[in-house]
């Protein structure tokens, strides 16, 4: 494992960091449910966190969010407009919005949407090639942990298109992002408050039937130029990993000498 699991509270380690040092962000903002806050010191906790974030990543890098919507009271916590406010003030273009369904079509529910954001922001980045706007539903490891499917294509992403390949996630809970890193030799750092939290993302593994998940769901040639398309990788044990690691080490050294149109 190469995943660097902190417990520490994410605003004061992201305040102790330089601006600009952070390669990648991949996160999911804690509710307000889960930081035990009303409605109006949510919204400061949202905008300072969003804005360390924001300070912190390279102008080359990518943050990406992961996040639903919360019905409160009768009104719509909207969390893709809190993220691009501040994104904007920063000077950061929302490279694309993706929806996750996290119930079927037609479905209802109380108190949240049937859906989920997946934005991406950057200073300088790309688009990348065209990829679905809207992902199905998707394996949960655990309630309100990050859905794998878009935690998958978020790595992916950046393997392809950033420049530095470290991913940040200050609100790793159970570790699934930092999981997915090690799968694809990505160098993660995931922060929590909770030390019962930062032990299981320390030493969290997926079990057989989740690699056999995400393996299935894994296709790296489908967000890859025309000249380079690789096989399937198989991460379903330690030799194929090994392999597969190798090949998207030489892809990514491909990449870097290779011209994206945005």
């Amino acid at each position: 494992m190469i995943r660097k699991i902190i417990c520490a509270d994410s605003l004061k380690w992201l305040k102790n960091q330089t601006n600009n040092s952070i390669d990648n962000f991949v996160t999911g903002i804690a509710d307000m449910d889960e930081v035990n806050m009303n409605i109006d010191k949510y919204k400061i906790f949202i905008d300072d966190i969003l804005t360390l974030i924001f300070k912190t990543l390279s102008d080359d890098g990518y943050a990406i969010f992961i996040q639903t919507d919360r019905k409160y009271e009768r009104s719509w916590i909207d969390k893709s407009y809190l993220i691009s406010r501040i994104a904007d003030n920063f000077g950061l273009k929302m490279i694309w919005h993706k929806i996750l369904l996290n119930r079927d079509v037609n479905a209802t529910d109380l108190y949240r949407p049937t859906y989920s954001h997946m934005l991406c922001y950057s200073k300088n980045g790309t688009t990348g090639s065209a990829t679905p706007d809207v992902l199905p539903i998707s394996k949960r490891l655990y309630k309100n942990s990050t859905p794998l499917l878009p935690a998958l294509r978020a790595v992916e992403f950046i393997l392809k298109y950033s420049k530095g390949k470290l991913i940040v996630d200050p609100f790793v809970g159970r570790g699934t992002i930092c999981a997915i890193c090690d799968l694809f030799g990505v160098p993660s750092i995931g922060i929590d408050i909770s030390k019962s939290q930062c032990k299981i993302a320390n030493d969290f593994i997926f079990s057989k039937s989740d690699l056999e998940y995400i393996n299935n769901m894994t296709n790296i040639s489908k967000i890859t130029d025309k000249p380079d398309k690789p096989d399937k990788p198989d991460i379903t044990n330690r030799t194929n990993r090994t392999s597969r690691i190798s090949r998207i080490s030489r892809i990514s050294r491909t990449r870097r000498t290779s011209k994206h149109k945005i």
